[in-house]
């Protein structure tokens, strides 16, 4: 994704969760309704291990390429 995608259109700001990194600087987490963080699901589970920004995102679509 990163040569295919995230290079080609500037997309600095966008990566895929990959376990093996060290945690996200200031992202937003999930929690259970006991208040307890729960969200290990959403981060390996589909568009749910992709971070980007709005900026980012709006690059992607005016790319076309969705």
């Amino acid at each position: 994704m990163k040569k295919n995608i995230f290079k080609p259109f500037e997309m600095t700001h966008t990566n895929v969760y990959n376990k093996s990194y060290p945690e996200e600087e200031n992202r937003a987490k999930g929690y259970n309704m006991f208040g307890q963080v729960d969200d290990y699901d959403i981060l390996t589970e589909g568009e749910g291990g992709i971070f980007s920004t709005a900026e980012d995102l709006f690059k992607w679509d005016k790319s076309g390429m969705h």
